[in-house]
């Protein structure tokens, strides 16, 4: 049986890392391209410890927050901002009321 040398072992991994890279940048392309919470979590599903995890977990969190804002403000009701701000930090309405 014929063993690898380690210079061919090397750039295989070499190879196998780059790939894996190339993968990481072209799914958070399409992440930012497509700008959803779903394209976000599609992306932290395939690479959860890549160095954009991070940004995309904030990313979802404030799509979040401004999704359940938005509802709560065209609710417009009481009940409707209680909820809001059951789900979310007193720091984001109080952000909201003063921008």
């Amino acid at each position: 049986m014929k063993t690898r040398s380690p210079a061919v072992s090397a750039l295989f991994g070499f190879v196998l890392a780059l790939a894996s890279c190339s993968s990481a940048t072209s799914d958070w392309n399409r992440a930012v391209r497509e700008n959803t919470i779903a394209g976000y979590h599609d992306f932290l599903a395939a690479h959860p410890q890549d160095q954009g995890a991070t940004e995309a977990k904030v990313i979802i969190l404030r799509r979040q927050d401004d999704e359940s804002w938005t509802e709560a403000k065209h609710t417009a009701t009481t009940a409707a901002y209680q909820d809001y701000l059951k789900q979310y930090a007193p720091e984001s309405a109080i952000s909201r009321s003063s921008a």
